[in-house]
């Protein structure tokens, strides 16, 4: 890390004051020498530095357009024959990592300051500027605005500027705006988006009343690791938005919270809520369900932790975190700071069948059940939508795990590439599960959702044939006899 040596003391609020002018012209100088620094600086962006690109920036036209159509104009800049294409890949690649220009997946704006200027600016800023969203009443209040309030916004921002309201192609701009983060459509309704930047403030009693229906709860928290570590801003609102847009109800969103419904086959209702604590440093995922509904609550906590990892890692990179279950008896109580047992002191408790035993709030120690925390004590599987219940009988996927972790077969990581799972995917694993024996069973909860439970426990059993392991010996062919499970008996039709 290259630490350097200048101080700047800024107030944010004052973006031309004579501080915030020497910290560009500071981070200017900075950016040549790392540019003149760089061994393999293409020859080829020159021409483009010093004449493509100042030249598009002044020309009346879209500031934001296709990647496709940024590499055409560079290709006739540079004259690059066609067969040339990876060469003039690399280029684009190149302007943008040096800040030349802006690439959103298959878009490409020509100026970085155009983006947060025009594009962000007027879909963001309050009503105290003369340019800024205008909603009906009932979208305002909730934070969103229709595709056409959207555009109006910023080709009028183009016409304070002096500019031609053409001189932006909405369709591109309105698709950057979800990229970034600033905006979503509503999965249940086409044409509106949602802009967290105008979600409106709620309090947890009033987004999450008492309701005496709803006894089963779960509870995980995800929380800063070090106090040098943070949450990006965009980390939060990426969440918010994936999860909105994955659950089959409307979500309810409001800053630094969402409400979301879950309906099984079976008509059982499980809701959850999300919260980011004041401080920031720290997600809360509770859901509730009625009396029986155990497996569909640690199923959906399940469902909505996998985005929220997923959405970690991409948008926070770096964050180190810690897990922790929350305390039933705190979220039943409707405690506004629930207490979080570590996922360790869990752990080491379930692996002794002990209470687990921790240290809270001046309290020397606290007990709590593993009732109290509603963890590990319903099957880590869920029923297939669509499956037969016999395709489920006889089959006991924990006693496969506790086969395969006593016989020395550690290797999840390599049994999850057999079984057909990305590098991606595991890792969101990886971090989610702690245990060896979570692990698999979480893969195998995932598994279970692409092909039957059969199938399944078949692709586990031949992703163990395919590691070369002696200590594993010959214990595929032991798994079948201990799950009681035979192979299809021809003669009767049936699976015994």
């Amino acid at each position: 890390v290259n630490i350097q040596s200048r101080f700047f003391l800024l107030d944010c609020r004052k973006s031309q004051s004579k501080e915030m002018d020497q910290l560009r012209d500071f981070l200017g100088q900075l950016k040549k020498t790392v540019l003149q620094a760089v061994k393999k600086y293409p020859r080829l962006c020159e021409p483009v530095i010093k004449k493509l690109l100042p030249r598009l920036r002044k020309e009346d036209i879209s500031q934001i357009v296709t990647k496709s159509d940024l590499t055409a104009l560079v290709k006739k800049e540079v004259k690059m024959p066609a067969q040339k294409s990876d060469v003039l890949d690399d280029t684009v690649d190149f302007l943008h990592a040096s800040g030349e220009v802006f690439l959103l997946d298959d878009l490409a704006a020509f100026n970085i300051p155009w983006l947060s200027h025009s594009l962000l600016g007027p879909v963001m800023a309050s009503k105290k500027f003369p340019v800024h969203l205008e909603a009906a009443d009932s979208r305002r209040k909730e934070g969103t605005a229709t595709k056409e309030e959207l555009s109006t916004v910023l080709k009028n921002f183009q016409v304070q500027q002096g500019n031609r309201a053409e001189n932006i192609n909405t369709e591109y701009a309105i698709k950057g705006l979800q990229m970034l983060g600033v905006a979503f459509e509503l999965k249940d309704r086409p044409g509106v988006y949602c802009i967290p930047a105008h979600l409106p403030q709620k309090d947890r009693d009033q987004m999450w009343p008492e309701d005496l229906d709803m006894v089963t709860y779960v509870g995980r928290r995800v929380e800063c690791l070090l106090d040098i570590d943070i949450f990006t801003i965009a980390f939060f609102v990426f969440f918010q938005s994936r999860l909105a847009v994955a659950v089959d109800r409307k979500a309810v969103l409001w800053k630094g919270g969402i409400k979301a419904v879950r309906i099984d086959e079976t008509g059982v209702v499980v809701e959850s809520l999300v919260e980011l604590t004041k401080d920031g440093r720290a997600v809360d995922v509770i859901v509730r369900g009625s009396n029986g509904s155990k497996r569909q609550c640690q199923s959906f906590l399940t469902y909505i932790d996998d985005i929220l990892m997923q959405t970690l890692e991409e948008k926070s990179q770096g964050t180190e975190t810690r897990r922790s279950l929350l305390h039933v008896p705190d979220i039943q109580q409707r405690n506004q700071e629930p207490f979080g047992f570590s996922q360790e002191v869990v752990d080491a408790a379930v692996a002794k069948n002990l209470p687990v035993v921790t240290e809270r709030n001046g309290d020397k120690f606290m007990k709590s059940t593993l009732e109290d925390l509603m963890v590990y004590e319903t099957s880590p599987i869920d029923p297939q939508p669509n499956g037969r219940e016999e395709d489920y009988q006889g089959y006991d996927p924990d006693r496969v795990f506790r086969c395969i972790q006593e016989n020395g077969l550690h290797r999840w990581y390599d049994l999850g590439l057999s079984m057909g799972f990305t590098d991606a995917k595991l890792t969101v694993v990886d971090q989610s599960c702690p245990a060896f024996e979570d692990k698999l069973s979480k893969l195998f909860q995932i598994k279970c959702k692409e092909v039957s439970k059969h199938e399944a426990i078949s692709c586990l059993l031949e992703a163990c044939k395919n590691i070369v392991n002696p200590i594993f010996g010959g214990i595929v062919d032991e798994l079948p006899k201990l799950l009681e499970v035979n192979d299809f008996d021809k003669s009767s039709g049936k699976e015994s």
